[in-house]
């Protein structure tokens, strides 16, 4: 009886190990730079990602909405923000790169790209920063991964200028 408890407890834990696993989902790494060019460095240290800022959650792409919010852990990349809360200065770009496990490494899913962005809002709270962004421009790039090869390919392509008015396309 009682290995028979044990194995049924080493099931149920397995599963929840298993179950726990499946939660490591995607990811979301932010690379900003300033209107210098010099990268706002995050706190990420995963491989191939290091000094991006952590995204842990990311909103706000969708058609006829310029502004993108997004929350991350507070830090340098925080003050460096608030300071440029409701300036002129623009950041000339920022990329979202929205991965997920793979066998080797993250498997990139898609990317979204800001252009001209200005920062509308950050805010701490219990840790960590909201921040609100507005771009000229925005396109997201959506990626597929061969199973057999491993080839990561382009799947397809959508922006929109809010200056001009146009889709674009240029990324």
């Amino acid at each position: 009886m009682k290995r028979l408890f044990q194995f049924l407890l080493l099931i149920v834990l397995t599963a929840s190990f298993t179950s726990a696993d499946i939660q490591l989902k995607q990811q979301t790494f932010l690379q900003m730079v300033d209107a210098k060019g010099q990268l706002i460095q995050g706190s990420s240290v995963q491989r191939g990602y290091e000094r991006l800022i952590i995204a842990t959650s990311f909103s706000g792409v969708t058609t006829g909405n310029a502004q993108v919010s997004y929350t991350m852990p507070s830090g340098g990349a925080s003050a460096v923000l608030a300071t440029m809360q409701g300036s002129k200065q623009k950041l000339p770009y920022a990329v979202f790169t929205i991965t997920e496990p793979g066998e080797a490494r993250l498997n990139v899913l898609s990317t979204v790209r800001l252009e001209s962005v200005s920062i509308i809002r950050v805010e701490d709270v219990n840790g960590s920063t909201n921040v609100t962004l507005q771009a000229a421009r925005i396109g997201t790039t959506y990626f597929q991964q061969n199973l057999k090869t491993g080839v990561r390919t382009i799947s397809g392509k959508t922006g929109f200028d809010y200056t001009t008015g146009q889709t674009w396309n240029s990324f």
